[in-house]
């Protein structure tokens, strides 16, 4: 069970660890995550980001694998909205 405050947010290269090298060095914390549930927060800009970065030639994803993850990790989270920069 995951306490109530818990919320996670995760950049780019740990989605990339966790879901698609499958590093050994986060496998508790890829278990955890998806033991516990507990809620991933992303905004449109990072999941922009992740989209891209599956799209790099050096990981030689394609376009099935690519929308696997994303579709996966999407259905993990929960989108929110970034505020306005400070002016």
């Amino acid at each position: 069970m995951t306490h109530p405050d818990v919320r996670l947010v995760l950049d780019t290269n740990t989605v990339l660890a966790l879901w698609m090298f499958r590093d050994p060095a986060l496998a508790a914390l890829r278990d955890w995550i998806e033991r516990s549930r507990p809620p991933l927060l992303a905004c449109a800009d990072t999941l922009g980001e992740l989209r891209a970065v599956l799209g790099y030639a050096q990981f030689g994803q394609g376009l099935e694998a690519r929308e696997a993850l994303l579709s996966a990790y999407r259905g993990r989270i929960r989108e929110i909205a970034m505020p306005p920069a400070p002016t």
